[in-house]
């Protein structure tokens, strides 16, 4: 079984099950009579740890418009005990002891099973002694859960997924007899009923999946009906060896490295959602079951991302060398190695994987932004964009393939799209609805159920995420100038740029919202600038000069948040200054030294440092200043971060098309 309690409630949820807790605990005082001190025994202080199942009946009173209170408490009581009952059972057949409770024999066991049956069905009598109704819905979910018994009575690796299936509905059918008791109060209520039935159905997959996950060794050594089992059998068929030749320590080591965890658990996650889009009808009248499902949902997405992250970052481990080379090279082969680098990062799909938070790793975000600074005709860009392509959501695209999409990785995206041979008009107006009425562009829309599910927030506390942001703005005015026929989207580009210089602050530069540096909306703006006016406008200039003036005497710029020089904003600056012919005859003493300092700092690898550049404020965080706000350096995000680079590929490729744009310029810098 699997004890969901572990998930944290919402408050009112807390001071509900407390409520449940004392009723539990005066129903015992006054009904249950033991001698000794058995009863102790019994019902020790660990009793209430699976409280979830104590607090499950409660969640559909709303929905049925059910008024009994007294019946939705004694429902309570009895599904608690006969779920205690259920625990015992499964605990005699897996050898295993009970939850909370030391090991203890089977005739204990066989004891509470007894006493937890019997009062639970007690309550049900008094309840519905005279429902023929109810008993008959009882009857029938007794004898799907007798059919899963035998049904899981042989260990059978090759059992089919329909087969499993039916094997976890049957397994949790009692889960069904709350809805069962209300429907024979409400029985009017057909529609509501079968959709509940059909979300018990998923989240009982979904539950028995996970359970799989969490007992993936212990079944082997029980020899217990996994799905694991049934996977990974289905592995080594195909690949011409026997799931039973092998030791249960090395079958749990290929079931991680084959990526079957990984898909069991995008698999519960799935069942989650399944379970939440059967009852969307009822949202409204269901906000605590499906706050529950959400919260299991996003639980096993993270469980998801995180072992994916993790053994993507040991892979990435092996790979990277934090060795310079013995001398600087020259541009030309330090432009060839960091090629090659990028190449050889790119995953067989086309994606790359980078930045690391709590979604995990980036996957779409990370290609688009990576190749958008390739050049056309390059086979890099062309298996990006077919990646991006095939992994589009709902008109954009996200952080990665398992998180709600964004307008900013929508943006990335379309980068590096309007780079082939696509044509990106057809993408364009759904983009567009990121761009407010003041015209900036906001992160997140804020019209989107799925951040707040994801994020297990009211939209109220989101008013950060879902606000514009000088930075997600920058980029989109980059894209908008990029477009080869701008024409239709004149009005949409000048109120992109007011929003834009309305936003400066007193020294003409932009702030970030996601990002470490002033300089990353600043360069974009200016790049987007730039290509609007044809030259250097006053406002340009003016966020220039400021720009200049920061740099450092060895020729790099260090990240605002966060001690230390960056090859990433070091490589967008010369980036920026190479898009215009009046800074290279003006600032050609400046870049060199960049072109210097960059090149210093090339690994043998191909690769250059990473920076911890991405700052993933509170979600209520509207705007914040490094003055004011505390971030922790932390790789697995959370509110309040800074994450970054796991594989420098985001300031590799800033510094290689940064260089490559340089060496085009060189001679006139050297003059």
């Amino acid at each position: 079984m699997i004890n969901i309690s572990k998930t944290q409630f919402p408050s009112h949820l807390k001071k509900k099950v407390e409520e449940l807790k004392q009723s539990f605990l005066d129903h015992l005082d006054n009904n249950i009579s033991l001698p000794g001190n058995l009863k102790f025994h019994l019902f020790p202080n660990t009793f209430f740890d699976s409280e979830f199942y104590l607090l499950y009946p409660s969640l559909f009173k709303k929905v049925f418009g059910e008024r009994d209170n007294h019946l939705v408490q004694q429902l309570c009581i009895s599904g608690f005990f006969y779920f205690r009952y259920l625990l015992c059972l499964d605990a005699m057949n897996d050898k295993d002891e009970l939850p909370g409770s030391p090991p203890e024999s089977t005739s204990i066991t066989l004891l509470k099973a007894h006493v937890y049956q019997d009062e639970a069905l007690k309550i049900l009598a008094r309840m519905f002694g005279d429902s023929p109704g109810f008993w008959q819905l009882w009857s029938k979910r007794n004898s799907e859960f007798l059919g899963s018994i035998l049904l899981d009575a042989a260990y059978n690796p090759q059992m089919s997924f329909d087969t499993y299936k039916k094997l976890c509905i049957t397994k949790c059918s009692i889960s069904k007899v709350a809805i069962d008791a209300y429907f024979s109060k409400h029985s009017r209520q057909k529609k509501l009923y079968d959709a509940l039935q059909r979300s018990i159905d998923n989240f009982s997959i979904a539950r028995c999946i996970q359970d799989d996950l969490e007992d993936f060794k212990k079944d082997l050594l029980f020899k217990k009906n996994n799905l694991g089992h049934i996977l990974l059998h289905e592995w080594f068929k195909e690949r011409g060896n026997k799931f039973q030749d092998h030791s249960p320590e090395m079958i749990e080591k290929y079931f991680f490295i084959s990526e079957l965890a990984e898909k069991l658990m995008q698999m519960s996650r799935d069942y989650y959602q399944q379970a939440i889009d059967d009852v969307k009808p009822y949202q409204s009248q269901l906000g605590d079951y499906l706050k529950i499902l959400g919260i299991c949902r996003n639980n096993m997405n993270y469980y998801k991302v995180n072992t994916h992250a993790y053994r993507i970052n040991t892979y990435l481990g092996k790979i990277n060398s934090p060795e310079p080379p013995a001398r600087t090279p020259g541009i030309a082969k330090a432009i060839g190695l960091s090629v090659d680098y990028l190449r050889n990062m790119q995953n067989k799909d086309g994606s790359w994987y980078e930045i690391s938070n709590m979604q995990g790793l980036s996957n779409v975000w990370s290609t688009g932004f990576i190749a958008s600074f390739l050049e056309p005709g390059e086979e890099s860009l062309d298996k990006a964009a077919d990646f991006l392509v095939q992994h589009r959501q709902a008109g954009l695209w996200g952080y990665n393939t398992d998180w709600t999409p964004d307008y900013d990785s929508t943006t990335a995206a379309l980068l590096t799209l309007n780079k082939t041979s696509t044509n990106v008009h057809g993408y364009i107006n759904s983009w567009l609805k990121g761009q407010s009425a003041k015209g900036g562009f906001s992160t997140y829309s804020s019209n989107n159920p799925a951040l707040s599910g994801f994020m297990g927030l009211k939209p109220s506390q989101l008013k950060g995420w879902i606000g514009d942001h000088q930075c997600v703005s920058a980029l989109a005015y980059y894209l908008l100038n990029q477009l080869p026929d701008k024409a239709p989207y004149q009005r949409k580009i000048k109120l992109l740029r007011n929003y834009l210089l309305d936003q400066r602050n007193e020294h003409g530069i932009w702030s970030p919202y996601w990002w470490t540096s002033y300089l990353y909306p600043t360069c974009f703006t200016l790049q987007s600038m730039l290509l609007e006016d044809q030259g250097v406008s006053p406002e340009a200039e003016k966020a220039m000069d400021y720009v200049m003036r920061s740099i450092r005497p060895n020729g790099s710029y260090a990240c605002d948040m966060i001690t230390g020089e960056s090859v990433f904003y070091t490589s967008l600056v010369l980036d920026t200054l190479c898009a215009s012919p009046q800074w290279v005859a003006q600032y050609r003493k400046e870049m060199m030294g960049m072109k210097k300092w960059i090149l210093s700092h090339q690994y043998r690898n191909g690769a250059f440092p990473g920076t911890d550049f991405l700052v993933i404020p509170n979600p209520g965080t509207i705007k914040w200043n490094n003055k004011q706000h505390t971030f922790r350096l932390n790789k697995s995000g959370g509110g309040n971060t800074i994450t970054g680079e796991i594989a420098s590929l985001f300031s590799t490729a800033v510094a290689t098309r940064a260089l490559k744009r340089f060496r085009e310029w060189e001679p006139a810098a050297r003059s």
